[in-house]
């Protein structure tokens, strides 16, 4: 409390130098000068007739928003105009916040006019707006905004300003690892945990706006609620936070209170989302070290031409296919400007014998970061982990000469390691007691370790447990369980958890492109070496008739949002699904445990794993075709036995974890059968090893969802090179 009011006390006493203001308003207006797609300005500032106790400009013809009938004569009369209006002053103001990290914290009604173009056409402001916010051609009766006041004005620190757009950009998109990370760049400091809590506060705050009345009414409603969770817990979540964040969230409520006094609705958390965007995007060309864009220049819509997939014609060219797949991915590309699915990265590589027949790569690191992708990115595959924890604990079990038939309680490492439900009759996804996102640190290693062995030793049968096959990255327990088994097999040695599974695979196929942990997660992310996850959250919500976040929603809608339902349609069952996730729903979303750098630098072998698709394909190509022994293994667990006494042949099965079997009819010859092994995981990310052809195909991708558009692209060329015919839907 004592920072905040140090920090309102400065602001308020800056209030009391004009000389101050003025160098402000003239900050701010020229930042606002730099960019067209802003549509507002500020007075013209005289400096040499002020002085600390006076302050000289121009003089504005304008009008107070407050002023109907003066609003009417400079143009603003239609709900569209009004509309049009509250979506020039916030843009304005987010520009501020998000891009320049300076702002005027006091945007209320009174410290505004709106004047007619041909009023202020003459020198009065400090720009002369020239293009609107959509780029068309400027309409001349479009009467301009003009922020006055800048006495209350805050320079936010970059930490702040990056944190924040982390924030909104993360809250928009229902991305819970962003969330956890806006914390960490914030510096905010939590007493207790309550992730649910934490997003309907935030979809709240930045909930459409909404005419006077109705928002009055919401906010009453609100502020009761609030009341009755202070009296079931008085004690205050938040032990620490900057106190700039005061006055960010101030402006806002107040751009919100201004909105409703135009009597307009505005979708407020997707425009604040599209700056916050914005400003992420500008920061990941600075961390790059390279000439970089500045935020002017950048079109958050456009694929920069160095991550289109290469079509050229080289002698890098290794084969036809890879030229049939680049040209079929640059299409898809070139195709869709401006879709978010085109712009993502992936990396297709397909081994055939020895040979290296196609090695490519296209698209950004992450829908908040541009650059390029590259051979060598780093991609998270989910519970891809699962299939290659498999392969490393049967590299352990060689060279350790371990008895597989010893393990912990009623079970073998086969039960485990196969990934058979039937066999491992426990709860896969069984979370320790009280837990929270700390759980799933590196810290906590140890002692998750030491649960699951003590659940596994306690021989409770459990009702059978089916996993559906999106969800199989919250196999928790089932990678614990796996630890448990390295570990126990490297009793001896002075390595533990993700280093053991990483010394295996490094004996496998002497590559480090498969890791299960980043010893500095943030620096490989800022430095572009890591890919980084998105979901399709807009899309999800409008199959569930949300047209954006910020709509004011219904329990039924809101409960789908924060607990007792799920994003995409699908948690309105979850506790009858997944009962072990019951207050902790929001751990079925992939970009917790793929983007957030407290989870990335920790192991969870059931959960996620990072790799190229080079480092994927050479580790099952050299396993399955060098390794008898972990080559048996392997296809008998693929084909673990369901408890009907039937051979699983669906690699989506939600009755089995890891490695899966996949089958195929050859196009020449309807009777032979092709199988291959591997895993798909939700989203797109594939690993697909065929013996009969000595061949592997692995695709890795950082867009993820269940049409997996530009991985069946892909798969589809290759079915047809080799004359396969998928008797699935893979």
């Amino acid at each position: 409390v004592e920072s905040i009011f140090e920090h309102w006390r400065k602001d308020v006493l800056n209030e009391l130098d004009f000389t101050k203001e003025m160098n402000y308003m003239i900050r701010v207006g020229e930042n606002l000068k730099r960019d067209n797609r802003v549509y507002a300005s500020v007075p013209a500032a005289f400096p040499h007739l002020c002085a600390q106790r006076m302050m000289v400009m121009r003089y504005v013809k304008g009008v107070k928003i407050t002023d109907a009938e003066g609003m009417q004569k400079v143009g603003v009369f239609t709900p569209q105009s009004y509309g049009q209006l509250a979506d020039d002053i916030c843009n304005a103001f987010a520009k501020q916040m998000f891009i320049e990290g300076l702002f005027n914290a006091d945007p209320h009604p009174g410290n505004l006019l709106v004047s007619k173009r041909e009023d202020v056409a003459d020198g009065q402001i400090v720009n002369l707006p020239t293009a609107p916010f959509d780029d068309t051609e400027v309409d001349m009766d479009r009467p301009v905004p003009i922020l006055l006041d800048f006495g209350l004005s805050s320079n936010i620190p970059e930490n702040v300003r990056v944190g924040f757009a982390h924030l909104v950009h993360a809250g928009a998109t229902l991305n819970i690892g962003g969330l956890l990370h806006a914390r960490d760049v914030l510096g905010i400091v939590m007493k207790r945990e309550d992730m649910l809590d934490s997003i309907s506060g935030f979809q709240f705050f930045f909930r459409d706006t909404a005419p006077a009345e109705e928002s009055r009414e919401v906010v009453m409603k609100r502020i009761e609620l609030e009341k009755q969770k202070f009296l079931d817990n008085p004690d205050p979540p938040v032990e620490a936070f900057p106190p700039e964040l005061i006055l960010l969230f101030r402006s806002l409520d107040l751009l919100r209170g201004l909105c409703a006094s135009l009597e307009v609705r505005q979708p407020f958390i997707t425009l604040l989302s599209r700056w916050a965007r914005r400003a992420l995007l500008e920061e990941a060309y600075k961390a790059s070290g390279d000439e970089w864009k500045t935020y002017d220049l950048i079109d958050e819509n456009e694929i920069p031409e160095s991550a289109l997939v290469n079509v050229t014609a080289s002698k890098n060219q290794r084969s036809d296919l890879e030229n049939e797949i680049r040209m079929k991915l640059r299409g898809i590309q070139s195709g869709n400007v401006g879709d978010i699915r085109t712009r993502l990265g992936i990396q297709v590589t397909v081994l055939e014998e020895d040979e290296v027949v196609v090695q490519t790569s296209g698209g950004v690191l992450s829908e908040v970061d541009n650059r390029p992708v590259s051979g060598s990115t780093l991609f998270p595959v989910l519970s891809i982990a699962q299939s290659i924890s498999q392969i490393a604990v049967l590299s352990n079990l060689v060279s350790n000469q371990y008895e597989t038939s010893l393990f912990v309680g009623n079970k073998n490492v086969d039960d485990v390691l196969c990934g058979s439900l039937d066999r491992f009759s426990m709860d896969p996804m069984r979370l320790p007691k009280n837990a929270t996102t700390k759980t799933f640190t590196c810290a906590e290693w140890d002692a998750n370790l030491k649960s699951t062995e003590e659940y596994l030793k306690s021989e409770k049968e459990d009702t059978p447990f089916n996993v559906p096959w999106e969800l199989a990255h919250t196999c928790f327990t089932w990678g614990w369980s796996v630890g448990v088994i390295a570990e126990n097999i490297a009793i001896h040695s002075k390595i533990k958890g993700a280093d053991i599974l990483r010394a295996s695979l490094e004996n496998l196929v002497g590559v480090n492109e498969i890791l299960f942990k980043l010893e500095n997660a943030r620096e490989m992310i800022k430095e572009g070496k890591l890919a980084q996850v998105s979901v399709p959250v807009t899309a999800m919500l409008k199959e569930n008739g949300i047209e954006d976040l910020g709509q004011l929603l219904s329990e039924e809608q809101m409960s789908m949002l924060t607990g007792d339902g799920a994003m995409g349609g699908g948690l309105s069952m979850l506790h009858d699904l997944i009962p072990s996730l019951k207050g902790k729903e929001y751990l079925i979303d992939p970009r917790l445990f793929s983007n957030y750098h407290g989870f990335l630098e920790s192991c969870l072998p059931g959960t996620n794993a990072l790799c190229t698709s080079r480092g994927l394909a050479q580790l099952f190509h050299s396993t399955i075709f060098k390794d008898s022994y972990i080559k048996e293994k392997i296809m008998t667990y693929a084909k673990a036995n369901e408890s009907d006494g039937t051979v699983s042949t669906d690699p989506f099965n939600e009755r089995k974890i890891g490695i899966r079997r996949f089958c195929f009819k050859n196009a020449n010859d309807n009777d032979e059968i092709i199988e291959a092994y591997g895993q798909f995981s939700f989203g797109g990310s594939v690993i697909m090893t065929i013996p009969k052809l000595s061949l592997t195909v692995s695709i890795v991708t950082n867009y993820l969802t269940m049409e997996r558009e530009l991985t069946q692209a892909v798969l589809d060329t290759v079915y047809k090179k080799y004359n396969l015919v998928p008797l699935g839907d893979y």
